[in-house]
């Protein structure tokens, strides 16, 4: 099911990719009509965490990529708000240390990857079995081909 939900996006991120220019034009609309937003609404770093948020929620927050940019936005807009602060001589040594607890934290990139190698485990030491490998009653079929068929 879940290779399908891959192919065929879901019609719920349409709607919310949808909201999404809706909610960035009417903040326009706004803007133009002197409504008395603040400027840091229409800076980059407001962009960023915006496309973070709709990343997330057309993923269901199943995924860690969506935190990058709002992190990442985050970080630069308390640099933006903030200016004695002096941030930006820490975004590297920040990244370095997000990038690190990604590789610590995140879960095995296939799922299912620990019951497989259980299952893999488990073959290695039966496949060789003497009960299994009762061949007494001629169940078994030696058969070698290449590049051809085989007939019994």
């Amino acid at each position: 099911m879940e290779q399908d939900e891959r192919k065929h996006p879901r019609a719920t991120a349409k709607i919310w990719t949808g909201l999404f220019l809706i909610v960035i034009g009417l903040l326009l609309f706004a803007h133009k009509l002197n409504a008395g937003l603040p400027d840091y609404i229409f800076s980059w770093p407001m962009l960023a965490i915006a496309i973070g948020l709709l990343i997330g929620i057309q993923h269901r927050f199943r995924t860690f990529i969506w935190i990058i940019p709002v992190v990442w936005g985050s970080f630069a807009l308390v640099d933006q708000l903030n200016p004695q602060l002096n941030l930006h001589d820490y975004t590297a040594p920040l990244v370095l240390v997000l990038l690190g607890l990604f590789f610590i934290v995140r879960r095995s990139r296939y799922p299912g990857y620990a019951e497989r190698r259980e299952w893999k485990e488990q073959w290695k030491k039966n496949w060789r079995h003497p009960e299994l490998n009762n061949t007494t009653d001629g169940e078994w079929l030696d058969s070698t081909s290449v590049f051809g068929g085989a007939k019994k």
